[in-house]
C-alpha cells in the first residue's frame, strides 16, 4: 500500500475512533434529528434529500464558475459540526459578569454579555479553518465524524442498513453509468472545494496540484505530475453512521452495544484496506461505498450470528 492510501486508511481509522465515542455521548444523551429513528422512512427522505443535494451541486457547478460558494460551503459544514460537538460536551453559555469570566447554564440579564459557548466554540473553529489553510484534511475529518455520528445516532440499524445500501447502489451507477459522480469529483476538485479528503499517493515520488495551479506552473516544470488518492466525505460519513447505528444493537431498551459498533467498523476498514490494494492496480474513480458498506454488514453479521458474545 502506498504512503498516500495508508494515510488516507489511518484517517478513515481516526474519523471512525473519534465517532465512537461522539456517537455513545451522543446515544447516552437521547440526541437524534429524527422523530423515530426505528422508522424506515426516515431511510427514504435522507435518500432522497442527498439525491436532490447531488443534482443541485451539479447545477450551482453547471452555472456558477467561482469558488466561494464552495468556500462558504465548507466553513458553514464545520460551523454546524463544532456547534454539535461544543453544544453535546454542554459547556453551557459563557458569561462576563462581576466575576470574571465563567460558565453558567442559564443567562440571567445581569451579565455584561453572555453567550452560548457553542456558539462562539463553531465560530472560532470558522476562524481557525480560514487561517490554518494547510490543515484543511484535519478540519473535514473532524466535521466528517461529527456529522455520521448524529445520523448514526439519529437512525436505528435497519433504516442505516436501507441507507447505506442504497447510497451504494447509487455510487455504482453515479460512477459507473451515469458518471455524473466522476464529473462532480473533478469539478469540485478544480475548484477547490472542501469536500473530500486528498492526499498524494506517493509522498515520495509525486506531487499534487490542483489543475488551475498547473496551468500557471507550466513555464517554471517541462511536467506537473498529478498522482492522487482522494475520498468524498460522504464515504466517510456513511460508514460511520453505520458504525453508530450498530451501536445501538441491545436486549436493553436505549441501551449501547460497542462490540456490534466495533465489528462494523473493522468490517469498513477491511473493506477500505481491498479498496485501496484495487485502485492502485487499477487507478482511476471507483465507487467506495460498496466494499466499505458491504463488509461492515458483513461483519456485524458474522458477529450477531456468533453463539457468544463479549
Amino acid at each position: 500500500m502506498k504512503s498516500g492510501s495508508f494515510f488516507l486508511l489511518l484517517s478513515f481509522v481516526n474519523v471512525q475512533l473519534f465517532a465512537f465515542v461522539m456517537g455513545w455521548i451522543l446515544i447516552s444523551a437521547g440526541v437524534s434529528v429524527t422523530e423515530d429513528p426505528s422508522d424506515v422512512n426516515n431511510s427514504v427522505s435522507l435518500f432522497f434529500t442527498i439525491l436532490i443535494t447531488a443534482a443541485v451541486i451539479l447545477l450551482i457547478l453547471k452555472v456558477y464558475k467561482g469558488k466561494l460558494l464552495f468556500y462558504l460551503l465548507e466553513l458553514g459544514l464545520v460551523f454546524t459540526a463544532f456547534g454539535i460537538f461544543f453544544g453535546t460536551m454542554g459547556f453551557g453559555n459563557l458569561v462576563f459578569g462581576a466575576n470574571g469570566f465563567d460558565f453558567s447554564n442559564v443567562c440571567t440579564g445581569k451579565e455584561l454579555f453572555c453567550i452560548d459557548f457553542s456558539f462562539l466554540g463553531a465560530l472560532l473553529a470558522v476562524v481557525a479553518r480560514a487561517l490554518l489553510k494547510n490543515y484543511r484534511n484535519i478540519f473535514l475529518l473532524f466535521a466528517t465524524s461529527i456529522v455520521g455520528a448524529l445520523l448514526g445516532a439519529s437512525l436505528d440499524i435497519v433504516p442505516a442498513a436501507i441507507l447505506a445500501m442504497a447510497l451504494s447502489i447509487y455510487d455504482i451507477i453515479a460512477v459507473f453509468y451515469t458518471k455524473h459522480m466522476v464529473t462532480m469529483a473533478k469539478e469540485l476538485g478544480n475548484r477547490d472545494a472542501g469536500f473530500s479528503i486528498t492526499f498524494p499517493a506517493n509522498f515520495q515520488k509525486n506531487m499534487v496540484v490542483p489543475k488551475v495551479s498547473a496551468e500557471k506552473l507550466k513555464k517554471f516544470y517541462k511536467k506537473v505530475q498529478v498522482n492522487a488518492v482522494e475520498l468524498g466525505t460522504g464515504d466517510l460519513a456513511l460508514p460511520t453512521m453505520l458504525m453508530v447505528s450498530a451501536m445501538k444493537i441491545s436486549s436493553v431498551p436505549g441501551g449501547i452495544s460497542p462490540w456490534y459498533g466495533i465489528a462494523t467498523m473493522l468490517g469498513s476498514t477491511v473493506g477500505m484496506s481491498l479498496l485501496f490494494f484495487y485502485i492502485e492496480k487499477k487507478k482511476g474513480y471507483w465507487p467506495a461505498l460498496p466494499p466499505l458498506i458491504f463488509f461492515g454488514l458483513l461483519f456485524l453479521f458474522l458477529y450477531h450470528i456468533l453463539p457468544f458474545k463479549l
